[in-house]
């Protein structure tokens, strides 16, 4: 008898748990259902966001006059760590800047061109003092991204259409402060230079955007976290990394040419 009752027990055992993983099944369909249709609802938003950008163009942010921004970088230690500087300036067809990021043992240059209306950019990155780095170039033109990584003889190409949300080279400050003044979380594709290509195709990352009152954005991608924060015109004053404790402090020209002299040569060749 036992052993009947354990063949019929094993026969109608699935019967009996059927209902449950029916209930299972359909939750999980839910929650995938849910999860998409909330990314789905951020990638428009950010698509959106660059929409707006297209339409009003940069003239509606920027003035014509050339800016710099200067930020000293501080370590978890509180420890002064390097610098950044960035320029910016109006061309005949919209904007260029230059930024240059200095470390303990690297010297970053990033320069930028992008039209008025957003619809074409293009980026040059390279290592002034770790000439291990390849140099890297992004261009997007005609809604495409074509990126270059190493030099045009034995370096690595790559090309594909950009997503609607896409933030173009030199275009992040202004998406950062829009977000700012957003009431729901945002979704754009990035692309970084580490990661931009991946397999012989272009790698675009995805980020999101999550706007903290009064003037705050916090930024996620992968694990990573950024976190901005921006002053009453919309400019970024203090940039946060938290796993790190690294923090990009904005500062005074001057006060940063006090501290590195080298910044003066710099600013003189980029103006």
């Amino acid at each position: 008898m036992s052993a009947s009752i354990n063949r019929n027990s094993a026969r109608h055992h699935p019967r009996s748990l059927s209902p449950i993983m029916l209930a299972i099944l359909a939750a999980s369909i839910g929650v995938a259902w849910w999860i998409s249709q909330t990314r789905g609802a951020m990638s428009r938003r950010g698509a959106d966001i660059i929409r707006k950008i297209r339409k009003e163009t940069f003239r509606s942010y920027w003035k014509a006059d050339p800016v710099t921004m200067a930020y000293l970088i501080t370590n978890g230690e509180a420890r002064d760590a390097g610098w950044e500087i960035s320029i910016r300036k109006r061309t005949r067809y919209g904007y260029a800047g230059t930024t240059w990021t200095r470390g303990k043992d690297m010297l970053f240059e990033e320069k930028w061109q992008v039209r008025d209306d957003a619809s074409r950019s293009d980026y040059q990155a390279r290592a002034l003092l770790a000439p291990d780095y390849p140099p890297v170039t992004i261009e997007f033109a005609n809604d495409r991204v074509t990126i270059q990584i190493g030099g045009r003889r034995g370096g690595i190409l790559a090309s594909a259409k950009a997503p609607s949300n896409y933030i173009p080279e030199g275009v992040l400050a202004v998406v950062v402060r829009l977000a700012a003044n957003m009431d729901h979380k945002l979704a754009f594709k990035m692309i970084f230079n580490e990661t931009a290509i991946h397999n012989r195709h272009v790698q675009f990352t995805s980020v999101t955007m999550t706007p903290q009152p009064p003037a705050s954005v916090v930024m996620r991608f992968g694990q990573h976290k950024k976190v901005y924060r921006l002053d009453a015109q919309g400019k970024i004053v203090r940039i946060e990394h938290p796993a790190s404790g690294t923090v990009y402090e904005a500062t005074g020209v001057r006060e940063l040419i006090e501290k590195f002299p080298e910044v003066r040569r710099l600013i003189a060749e980029g103006t």
